[in-house]
């Protein structure tokens, strides 16, 4: 991510953002992966408005999505490279249940209650699988005031997406 992120920065002095003798601060440079989670965790928002208890926790997206991340520089190729593969860093166990570990104390299980509460896997399969649809959908169009449409009706992104 540090390499994309440099890329962004550089690009924001460029378009003189900022005078070169100031440093542009961490927090207005957004990143792919950064952007991408905060799309999913809004997809996942508005997926689950009725059902809070049963959304995936933030966490979790966020986990899944940096462990799926390699790089990509275009906000769509991101996307599609996190959905592909969030779920293939979600650990199956035959005791039937499930680890999603800490990256930074790997002792520390994200999914720690999905065995007891199978219905929050049952949601997060669910709603990875929601994503993939609805997103593959907006990927097919072409003209960028119909997936702005798209995104305003069906999923509600369009701000994140095009400000």
């Amino acid at each position: 991510m540090g390499a994309v992120y440099e890329k962004r920065k550089g690009k924001l002095v460029q378009k003189g953002i900022r005078a070169v003798t100031e440093p542009i601060p961490d927090y207005s440079v957004r990143t792919p992966l950064q952007q991408c989670i905060m799309i999913l965790k809004r997809h996942r928002d508005i997926m689950f408005i009725d059902r809070c208890d049963e959304k995936p926790i933030s966490i979790i997206l966020t986990t899944l999505a940096a462990h799926s991340y390699e790089g990509e520089e275009k906000l769509s190729d991101a996307l599609y490279a996190i959905l592909s593969k969030m779920d293939q860093f979600i650990e199956r166990r035959a005791d039937g249940s499930y680890v999603i570990a800490n990256p930074s104390g790997p002792l520390e299980n994200f999914a720690d209650k999905w065995k007891e509460h199978p219905e929050r896997a049952l949601a997060f399969e669910a709603w990875l699988a929601r994503a993939r649809s609805d997103f593959a959908r907006i990927a097919a169009l072409l003209n960028k005031q119909l997936i702005a449409e798209y995104l305003e009706t069906g999923v509600g992104l369009c701000t994140v997406l095009f400000r």
